[in-house]
């Protein structure tokens, strides 16, 4: 079971038909806002393209614990109504992006799998021996229960 493939599952997506990756640095600006016009990108822009989006995914640290900035909610209200918003930060469990996503009715999913397959990689990588999938599973719900 691989990451990618979960959230491509999860978003009912059965093939892709592009990828949009932007790139935001807290160190450029305050606010989200002002990260995606410090890279030339445009916040009306962005929004426009998530209304085609079948998979919204948050890879900056806006929205973890800590951290001010916050990722932009205009964005989540753009998405179609069967769109998946997938955070990988895990902690707070349910960042506000997540909560604003869920409001909406969308599906919406942290980083705590993710931590937890590369964790799997790592260990098959550097001990040479597979993690069964129903240990790993265990040990997932095992953390969303209590991390």
């Amino acid at each position: 079971m691989e990451l990618h493939n979960e959230a491509v599952r999860g978003s009912g997506a059965t093939r892709i038909r592009g990828i949009r990756a932007d790139e935001r640095r807290l160190e450029r600006g305050s606010g989200a806002a002002q990260e995606c016009k410090g890279f030339g990108l445009d916040v009306v822009q962005l929004e426009a393209e998530c209304s085609l989006a079948d998979i919204l995914i948050n890879a900056t640290p806006c929205g973890m614990a800590g951290v001010e900035a916050a990722f932009p909610h205009s964005f989540v209200t753009a998405l179609p109504n069967n769109a998946l918003v997938y955070d990988l930060v895990y902690s707070p469990k349910e960042t506000p992006l997540l909560h604003a996503a869920k409001a909406r009715g969308l599906e919406a999913r942290n980083g705590l799998a993710m931590l937890l397959w590369q964790g799997i990689y790592a260990h098959e990588f550097w001990f040479g021996e597979p993690v069964p999938e129903t240990t790993a599973l265990k040990v997932l719900r095992h953390l969303e229960e209590n991390v």
